[in-house]
């Protein structure tokens, strides 16, 4: 399989830690939304990340899409439980980091379109809501999903550092910060952290 999209997106690499975590192979096309828009458009039409590529040639969009389809097809774990209030309330903490995620994403261009001060502080409200949600859902445990991490510790780790990587302040949540620190100790999230320019 190929992973279309660089880690500097939530989006591409919450893929690429979820094919990690399930020990799958898979080799990396880093394309930027920006700096290869035109080369994008030839894997997904809108120019957007992530896109897997499959052995078969079949191409798979959307994270939320490939994701089901990763843990559909899992080899080894399910990264989101299959049924009844735990999958809920897994899919409820992913629904919360990727609304920060896309806010995240959202605020990233506006300061690169000069927006006023008035967008970018509500972007950054939204921001704010999207962790602060997430914040009363920890079930309690190492990590959002209990001893092990599960979709939406890859999710809230994702947005986490973007903000990071864009010098937006997330520690006022040092519940959810000392998650993520646990989860970087993990090398399936460590090595695609864009902080470290590993992707």
């Amino acid at each position: 399989m190929r992973l279309i999209g660089s880690n500097v997106s939530p989006f591409a690499r919450q893929v690429a830690i979820w094919l990690t975590l399930q020990g799958r192979a898979f080799d990396r096309l880093p394309l930027s939304t920006s700096a290869d828009a035109e080369r994008l458009r030839t894997f997904h039409p809108a120019g957007r990340v992530p896109v897997l590529m499959l052995n078969d040639g079949t191409r798979l969009i959307e994270t939320s899409a490939i994701c089901d389809w990763l843990d559909e097809t899992a080899p080894t774990q399910m990264l989101v439980p299959g049924e009844g209030k735990d999958r809920r309330d897994c899919l409820q903490r992913m629904a919360c980091a990727t609304l920060a995620s896309e806010k995240l994403v959202a605020l990233f261009r506006a300061k690169n379109s000069g927006a006023d001060a008035m967008q970018l502080a509500r972007l950054r409200e939204q921001i704010s809501a999207g962790f602060a949600m997430l914040r009363e859902m920890v079930p309690g445990g190492d990590f959002l999903g209990g001893e092990q991490p599960d979709g939406s510790d890859i999710a809230l780790v994702c947005a986490w550092q973007m903000a990071a990587f864009m010098g937006e302040n997330a520690d006022a949540l040092p519940l959810l910060s000392n998650i993520v620190s646990r989860a970087n100790a993990i090398p399936a999230f460590a090595l695609t952290n864009p902080n470290q320019k590993t992707g």
